[in-house]
């Protein structure tokens, strides 16, 4: 900025620009100063050019207005909200509505019901196989690590409609809290078929033979770990195994250990692992007691792996609402009363307990409480047509003051509530019990 400018103005010259200050002061000067530089300074072309940049801003941001009014007539998206998830993410090139569908090898899987409560962001899955009946309640998902995401609902296939549907929670803890107009992204990376967590499963291997020298690598059942090494010396067993290329921390994987004759696990003294190598040691007093001792392995057995990706960046539009309930219990011998907080996807109940602080910190009392809680079916949501919702045991608290427990379900619309049944005993959901509000 060419600041000798000032000092080349004549006294008539700022006189004249001293007409458009009503009060001369210095902070006016420099105002005076400042457009003055700015003019000389300033060329007529880039002027043209700003005004055409404007314009053409301008134009864009019209044809904005104009589609996405049109979007939101069309498909009944709230303006706001749309415009909320542009300008939130202008870098976004591939967002989705919610329903859409995405399909890979055979397997259709469509993107339902995305909420948040502000921490969470919850969403619903249908899976659907185009090429067969490869689905069942085993099946599960494989999501990428670097869009954390797990299930929070078991897989509940329906055998009729030959589909599946699963509850997950999707984690972003660079954008918390959310909100409407935030995106995330969800990447299913793999779907696995008949897949079963096993616990103590006998393997065709001959410790005995090991020991004496004839020590085979690979243990045939598994393709996921082989033996290292093996011995026996005063007393104690030791095993060590290695992970091989197959070991899959999502689909692959397994710990192994020894049974007896009876089947029962037995426990090792030690149990150590790096860099892919595990070292079990055992106390085994005489080494003919190895003759009915087994080989055992514990993890998880998949018979087909479908691949992806499945992928899917979507905005958030809704803030959950909950239904609250608050009742007192007459009949329970351990608890004066309860609480129900109810989400379209998580449900929580808390029991307050009415015993003596001496009994409530007795571990047997708590195991009573626990009991009597047990002895009951699980609760459940009824809506107003009838049909039932199953809650799905998360998590799980006992202490002092009582019980807490959290459940899932799947989707479903908190305006069709019509009761809650708890301990056996159903509790309507009206307007004199209910306290609805939408989370922030």
């Amino acid at each position: 900025m060419n600041e000798k400018l000032i000092s080349d103005l004549t006294d008539e010259q700022i006189d004249e620009l001293l007409k458009y200050t009503p009060t001369f002061t210095k902070t006016s000067l420099d105002n005076i100063k400042a457009r003055a530089i700015a003019s000389v300074n300033t060329k007529p072309e880039r002027k043209f050019k700003m005004k055409k940049i404007f314009l053409t801003v301008a134009a864009a941001a019209m044809l904005l207005v104009m589609s996405t009014a049109v979007l939101a007539a069309v498909t009944g998206f709230e303006l706001g909200h749309i415009f909320n998830s542009f300008f939130n993410n202008p870098n976004v090139d591939d967002v989705m509505h919610v329903g859409k569908t995405v399909e890979e090898n055979g397997i259709e899987i469509t993107l339902q019901y995305a909420y948040t409560d502000g921490n969470e962001a919850y969403a619903m899955l249908k899976l659907r196989d185009m090429q067969g009946n490869r689905l069942n309640d085993n099946t599960r998902l494989v999501f990428d690590i670097n869009n954390p995401a797990f299930l929070v609902t078991p897989i509940v296939y329906d055998e009729r409609q030959n589909q599946a549907q699963a509850g997950i929670s999707i984690v972003n803890w660079d954008t918390l809290p959310l909100e409407i107009g935030d995106y995330l992204s969800l990447v299913v990376e793999s779907i696995l078929l008949d897949a079963n967590n096993v616990w103590q499963v006998p393997l065709e291997f001959s410790l005995l033979n090991a020991i004496e020298g004839d020590m085979p690598k690979n243990i045939p059942g598994i393709d996921w770990a082989e033996i290292s090494g093996i011995g026996y010396n005063s007393g104690l067993f030791h095993i060590e195994y290695r992970r091989t290329d197959a070991w899959c921390h999502s689909s692959n994987w397994g710990i192994l250990g020894l049974i007896d004759e009876q089947g029962d696990e037995i426990i090792p003294i030690s149990n150590r692992g790096t860099d892919g190598y595990v070292e079990i040691v055992f106390e085994i007093n005489n080494l003919e007691d190895l003759a009915e001792a087994r080989l055992a392995f514990s993890g998880l057995v998949v018979q087909e792996i479908i691949t992806g990706p499945w992928e899917f960046t979507f905005p958030i539009t809704t803030m959950a609402e909950t239904v609250e309930l608050v009742s007192e219990i007459y009949s329970s011998l351990y608890f004066s009363d309860f609480y129900v907080n109810i989400s379209p996807m998580i449900t929580t109940i808390g029991y307050n307990a009415m015993a003596c602080e001496e009994e409530a910190n007795n571990l047997a009392f708590l195991q009573r409480m626990r009991d009597y809680v047990n002895s009951f079916n699980t609760p459940h949501i009824t809506l107003v047509d009838g049909s039932k919702v199953e809650l799905f045991q998360r998590d799980t608290m006992f202490g002092a003051s009582g019980g807490h427990f959290v459940f899932t379900t799947l989707y479903f619309n908190i305006s069709d509530i019509y009761s809650i049944t708890v301990l056996g005993v159903e509790y309507p959901l009206d307007t004199n019990t209910v306290h609805r509000t939408a989370q922030n």
